[in-house]
This record gives structure tokens, sequence and C-alpha cells, in this order.
């Protein structure tokens, strides 16, 4: 900064003279030992000169020079044990130094520029925080836009912490010397946190599509860093459904490009909860995101399919997930209890359209399961009251059950209406 006079880090004179010594230790240590080696050969030569030619020394005349040499012998081990010691406390001397030098140019920079430390308290402060995302993010509902009311919970200044850290300096640049499975975790977080602040923002007509291309950069990162984890591949295939859903209603119409990405996009989200399952089968998460691509996303991508395709493919997808109550790696009810209604939308529709098809048997089937998962569904009453309510009335799944259904079928569904929100409306209210 221009009128700044540019601080100067000097050493000590003892430092000086440490590092002096350091640095000529070694030359002076090979003058020592060459001097030593002149005295030894200029002794042997004596020795050389003094024998004749043609008689061999006597022991007594070889005592003195052999002596001699073993003295100049002993000097040269003796100077390079002190040189060793010399230039080891000469080495620690100046390590030292370069320490303290360092030291006292950190803290002359703290002093100098102090927003340097208040940026890293305020990063410490944000990182700190990145284990309270996780229970926003536990308590989301798999039919909540996959994310955006976690976001909505989340407290302003948390929010905007951990956004100014990121901005300041991304969390993979300054902590990616932290353990695989920590640094992990901590990019799946944020993450969520991004797909979830794109949901949240989206909502209300905005939205960066940065925020996803972010959260797909974390996750793939983290995939990198600790392998396939299966939970990592299930947030990856959401991030998949999130992009999806932004390119469909996107203004014009659709052409061959548009179409084609939207298939790419599809088919890589069917690929990490497929790929989430191989690694992973007891759990309800990827089979439950499999089945709604098949009946609610994939089905416009191939409108000349009858829909009994996709529809099936759900309804098993959901039939085997439902085997196992682990969402993940723990049992959610919430989350079992919207697999739960959702098998008994797609049955509802199967129903619907096999009973159009002439198809009276197989319609009464699908018709009995779907009041059935829906009769499971509402003993544990985590639904979304707003959904009940679109599909209870005109065009929703369960309409055509109630104004065609069998008698039993349409007293159950009156009766179970209210139940299927019953936890889900006492959680809203705590």
């Amino acid at each position: 900064m221009a009128g700044n006079a540019r601080r100067k880090w000097s050493l000590t004179p003892f430092q000086q003279s440490m590092r002096a010594v350091a640095k000529w230790l070694p030359a002076a240590f090979i003058c020592v030992i060459l001097v030593l080696l002149c005295f030894g050969v200029a002794d042997i030569r004596a020795l050389a000169a003094k024998s004749p030619a043609d008689a061999t020394p006597t022991a007594a005349e070889l005592k003195d020079p052999i002596d001699e040499l073993k003295w100049v012998l002993g000097l040269i081990l003796a100077a390079t044990g002190l040189f060793t010691i010399a230039q080891g406390i000469a080495a620690g001397f100046s390590a030292k130094s370069f320490s303290d030098q360092a030291e006292r140019m950190l803290a002359e920079i703290k002093d100098l520029f102090p927003v340097f430390q208040l940026m890293q308290d305020y990063r410490e402060e944000a990182n700190e925080n990145l284990p309270n995302l996780d229970q926003a993010f536990t308590q989301i509902s798999p039919a909540q836009s996959l994310g955006g009311r976690a976001y909505g919970n989340l407290s302003l200044k948390l929010r905007q912490q951990i956004l100014s850290a990121e901005r300041t300096l991304p969390y993979e640049f300054v902590e990616r010397d932290k353990q695989p499975d920590l640094f992990a975790r901590s990019l799946r977080r944020l993450a969520q946190f991004y797909s979830a602040k794109f949901s949240y923002e989206r909502e209300r007509g905005m939205g960066s599509l940065g925020d996803i291309e972010h959260a797909q950069y974390l996750l793939t990162l983290a995939i990198r860093k600790a392998g396939s984890k299966f939970y990592l591949l299930n947030d990856l295939g959401n991030v998949h459904v999130v992009f999806f859903r932004v390119l469909r209603p996107l203004s014009g119409p659709r052409s061959d490009s548009r179409l084609s990405e939207m298939r790419d996009t599809l088919d890589s989200a069917r690929s990490c909860f497929e790929d989430s399952i191989t690694i992973q089968r007891q759990q309800l998460r990827a089979y439950y995101n499999l089945a709604v691509i098949e009946a609610d996303l994939a089905p416009e991508l191939a409108p000349k399919e009858t829909p009994d395709k996709g529809l099936n493919l759900a309804i098993d997808h959901l039939r085997e997930g439902l085997k196992y109550r682990e969402w993940e790696q723990t049992q959610n009810d919430e989350f079992t209890c919207n697999g739960l209604y959702n098998l008994a939308c797609y049955c509802a529709r199967l129903s619907k359209y096999c009973k159009s098809t002439g198809q009276t048997a197989a319609a009464v089937l699908h018709e009995n399961e779907a009041v059935a998962a829906l009769c499971e569904a509402a003993k544990l009453g985590f639904v979304d009251p707003g959904y009940v309510y679109t599909d209870y009335t005109m065009d929703g799944d369960f309409f055509e059950l109630l104004e065609h259904g069998q008698a039993d079928t349409i007293l159950t569904l009156k009766k179970v209406q209210r139940e299927l929100s019953h936890h889900y409306q006492m959680a809203e209210r705590q």
C-alpha cells in the first residue's frame, strides 16, 4: 500500500553468528582433515626415506613412526566427532533462529493485517457449525423439494457464516489435509447445503445453477477422497434429479440437444442409485428415488410408451425398498411413511390404467395394494397434508378410487384421509 514502509525482519547478531558457523563449519572440517592427512603422509614419506631400499625395518625403528601415525589418525577421529557435535549444535541454533524469526514475522503480520486473523477465526467458527447441518437435513421429508425446507430451517446467521467463509477461501482448499472420511463428511454437508439453498431459492422464483454445480463438484470430490460410499452416491443422484427438474420447465420447444441432456441427467441419477444399492442393499432411500424417477420423471421423455411400464418398475422398487426400514443407515418412520404413500399412489394410478384397458382383475389387485399401503402409511401419519389434499381431489391419484372404487375401498380412503397427516401436523406445531 502506498505510503507504508516495508517491514524488514532482521536477524540478531547471535542468530547471524550461528548461521555463519553452520554455513562455514563443513569447509573448516575439511581443511582440518586435509592438514592432518598431510602430517600423516609426511611421516610415511620420512619413514620411507630413512629406510634402506634393501633392508627390512626393525620393530624398534617402526615404533615411533607408527605411534605418530596413530596419533594423527586419533586426531582425525576426534576432529570428526567434535565437528559432528558442533555441526549439530549449530544446526539446532540455526533452526531455532528460523523458528523464532517465523514467529516474529507471523506476530507482526497479525499486527499489520488483523483482518487475516479475523478471517481465520470466522472460518473456524463456520466450520465448527458444519455438524449443525446434520440435524436440519435429517428432518427434511423426501417430498419436500429435496432440501429446500432444510435450508429454510437454518438460521440466517449460520447460512451467511458458511457462505462468507466459502467465498473467502473454499473449504476444499483449506481442509484438504484432513482424514479422508472426515473431509468427505464435511464436503457432503456442504453439498447438501448448496443443493438445499438452490431448492429454497427456486421455490421463491430464483436460484443459481452454480449452487447445483458446486454441490455436484463437492460430492464428486468427496467420492474421490473417501471412495464410493453408498450415501454419497445417493446425494449425487439427488443432485442430478434436482438438475433434471430444472431442465423440465425451461421455456421454448425441447430441442434434440435439450432432450439428450435430460436423458443423460436422468441416466446419471439412475446409475448413482443403482450403484448405491449394489454397495448397500438394505436401505430405502435409493429404491425410493428410483421409483420417483420411473413413475414421475422418465415417462415424459418417452411419451409414446404406455404408463404401466414405468409404474410397474416404480412399484417393484418400492416393494423391495420397503423391506428395509433404514432410510440409509438408521430407521426413519417419516421416510418409510412417504415410501408407503408413494406406493399407494403408484398402485392407484396403475389400477386406473388397467381398468381403462379392460384389465379388470389386475385393476382390482392394484386397488387392493393401494389401500393396504395407504393404511400402513396412515399408521405412521407423516404425509404432508398438502399432498393428501391434492391426491384426494380432481385429477389426484386417489380420486378415481373414491369415485369408482369398491365400496370397502371408498370407505377406507375416507377413513384414513386425516390419519395420514396426524404426526406430520404435530411435528409442524413443535
